[in-house]
């Protein structure tokens, strides 16, 4: 499946280029098994044998992948359809050339085995990424007047085994199975897809801009 979605990154780009050239593409977070078919594209040459010279510049945990394609570092990114929908509200011109994700992989976990829905969380201290990844429970938060507080995090684990939060958002492809592998059972886990947002995740963006120049 994710070389399948790595080829149609390459025709999607053959399309818009239609010629041999550089590409700077940059997936979400930093390096993790989530974008290994990008590397094992990469790496067999897939990009290659279409005329691609396909370069994998990753963001920063403070420095996201939409910052990297409104500035120019980066030309095709992966990011989460939530975030698209505010970068666009913010006049930020994108183009969907993919969905790969078509449901939320977004938890919650915490220390309290008697959390069932948001609400239980009410007035404590949750982590959350620094870069987004976050907006459908901050919405839920601000529209519920849950009063959370939202502590950001580079990585959750520390904060969480010290109890410096009571709970932290997470993705159950990662997060979740890091608490996992450290020896870590929560008293409950959220997931948002059952709580009725099982909204899609992870697609492929380009500006409008650059969608235009290359329209074949």
């Amino acid at each position: 499946m994710k070389r399948y979605f790595c080829l149609l990154l390459c025709l999607f780009i053959l399309q818009l280029y239609g010629y041999a050239q550089r590409i700077t593409f940059t997936p979400q977070w930093t390096p993790q098994s989530q974008f290994a078919g990008y590397y094992a594209a990469l790496e067999n040459g897939y990009y290659a044998e279409v005329g691609l010279d396909v370069s994998i510049v990753h963001p920063t945990k403070s420095y996201s992948s939409m910052s990297m394609l409104k500035d120019g570092t980066s030309d095709i990114i992966t990011s989460e359809l939530i975030q698209a929908m505010v970068a666009t509200d913010k006049d930020v011109k994108l183009v969907n050339l993919l969905q790969t994700t078509q449901h939320s992989t977004l938890v919650l976990i915490s220390h309290n085995e008697n959390v069932h829905q948001m609400s239980d969380l009410a007035g404590c201290r949750v982590g959350t990424w620094k870069v987004g990844f976050s907006e459908i429970p901050h919405m839920i938060d601000e529209e519920q007047h849950l009063g959370i507080e939202w502590v950001q995090f580079i990585n959750p684990l520390n904060m969480y085994i010290s109890r410096a939060i009571d709970a932290t958002l997470g993705k159950s492809y990662n997060e979740q199975i890091l608490f996992s592998m450290s020896g870590i059972t929560p008293g409950s886990v959220l997931k948002f897809s059952e709580l009725g947002y099982d909204y899609p995740e992870d697609g492929l963006y380009v500006s409008e801009d650059f969608f235009k120049r290359y329209p074949q």
